[in-house]
């Protein structure tokens, strides 16, 4: 019997293959080949083949299940070219090492020790809603989320102290990365050896990043006691240390910063929601100081968070190299074939949720929702099976503070009554797309 394999979603440029329509509408590309293809479909990205995959039980057969016929580290070229040393982008004993040696980092334990680092990051960078609602002046929610998501990785995370002039260029690195992954993807593959001018800014960028994350390890003020800094201060090879710190930075930041975007945008559009969870956080905390304990009695807020990681997962898409033959639902697929699942389909597919498109908390009000959604592959945006990401607590923790600590001191609305929630940017995150702004008011 003749293998069968997944249809074709055709390029209009066979030499580029889909990278000019992934480039333009990547959510559009992916949609419109899900309606006319199915769950399962194949393209070409500048000879590289590769199958997408959006039904949740995809996430079980290749991730869980059928793990062993698939690289997870050789999966992403992009993630390759930035940290090629990484937790993600190793298999085996490396990825054992390296995950081992950073795991007591991520315990409940250590996420408590440095609980009050972590508020301390989130409370100076409030400012912007401080002016918001002073002046009544709008607040670019994006660059807030942003401010406070660099200020954790670096100082409570990383134990450094970084100028403010390091911490833009850092951002300034991470949104070109983000927001060009397709060039990325391209020198990582195909134009390797082409001198193109898109092409030095993305060396350029990758290389601002490094320089000052190789300031940061080289600075002994920052290896303080308790930092996972210490353990790649201590690697003898500094280009792999430094590698470890721009993984652990790159993927910390842009998750944790979409996220907690999303999750203020529809606060604001949402004034019921907004008024339960103020309500929530009065009745537990007042205006009183938040702690693990009493955060997680906030059964509304945790509601709210897995919902906005459902329809916004931090890591839509999770990259896999096929790397012996597979079958996957009768079609199948090829050793050397890049399986990339699709998070954003498989969270949103109506096979497994009702309403999908929306956003109603309410959905986890059980406490077996999560449960019963992960075991059927339909709810995973921090990955599943061994290779779970190894902040989600940091990342969960933060989101959580922040918004504790913003909405015992404001009220947000939109900027305009009429205006309506942006449609998420399908890049390597889920950003909104467009300038995002709230207006703040003193509670």
């Amino acid at each position: 019997m003749r293998p069968s394999f997944p249809p074709i979603a055709l390029p209009k440029w066979p030499a580029v293959g889909a990278l000019p329509k992934l480039a333009v509408g990547p959510r559009e590309f992916l949609d419109a080949n899900q309606a006319r293809h199915g769950d399962i479909f194949a393209t070409t990205i500048l000879g590289q083949k590769i199958v997408f995959f959006t039904h949740p039980r995809h996430v079980q057969h290749i991730r869980v299940n059928n793990s062993r016929k698939y690289s997870a580290g050789k999966g992403n070229p992009i993630a390759h070219l930035i940290f090629p040393d990484g937790i993600i982008t190793t298999d085996g004993k490396k990825w054992r090492d390296r995950r081992r040696a950073a795991q007591p980092y991520f315990t409940p334990s250590h996420l408590e020790t440095i609980f009050p680092a972590i508020d301390s990051s989130i409370r100076k960078n409030l400012t912007p809603f401080e002016e918001s609602a002073t002046n009544g002046a709008p607040c670019n929610i994006r660059e807030c989320a942003s401010s406070i998501t660099i200020s954790v990785i670096t100082e409570a995370m990383l134990g450094a102290r970084v100028s403010r002039d390091d911490l833009e260029k850092i951002i300034s690195a991470i949104d070109y990365i983000t927001n060009h992954p397709l060039r990325f993807f391209a020198q990582a593959t195909l134009l390797e050896n082409l001198q193109i001018p898109w092409r030095t800014r993305a060396q350029e960028s990758l290389s601002l990043f490094s320089t000052v994350v190789r300031n940061i390890l080289n600075d002994p003020n920052n290896q303080s006691h308790g930092s996972i800094l210490r353990i790649y201060a201590r690697d003898p090879l500094q280009s792999r240390a430094i590698s470890n710190i721009l993984e652990l930075i790159l993927a910390g930041y842009e998750s944790t910063e979409c996220v907690l975007t999303w999750i203020l945008l529809h606060i604001a559009h949402s004034p019921d929601l907004q008024r339960r969870l103020a309500l929530e956080i009065d009745q537990s905390i007042g205006n009183g100081e938040p702690d693990p304990g009493n955060i997680r009695e906030l059964k509304h807020l945790h509601m709210t968070l897995h919902e906005a990681l459902r329809m916004y997962p931090p890591a839509y898409l999770l990259w896999s190299q096929c790397t012996e033959t597979d079958t996957v639902d009768d079609l199948t697929i090829e050793a050397g074939t890049r399986a990339v699942i699709s998070i954003f389909h498989t969270q949103r597919h109506p096979s497994a949720w009702t309403s999908p498109g929306r956003f109603v908390p309410a959905r986890f009000e059980h406490d077996d929702t999560i449960a019963e959604h992960r075991r059927n592959g339909s709810f995973t945006p921090f990955g599943t099976g061994s290779r779970q990401c190894i902040g989600q607590r940091l990342a969960n923790s933060e989101i959580l503070l922040a918004v504790i600590r913003i909405l015992q001191r404001y009220r947000l609305c939109p900027t305009a009554p009429t205006s309506r929630l942006p449609n998420p940017d399908l890049r390597i995150s889920l950003r909104p797309l467009g300038k995002i702004q709230l207006l703040a008011s003193h509670r």
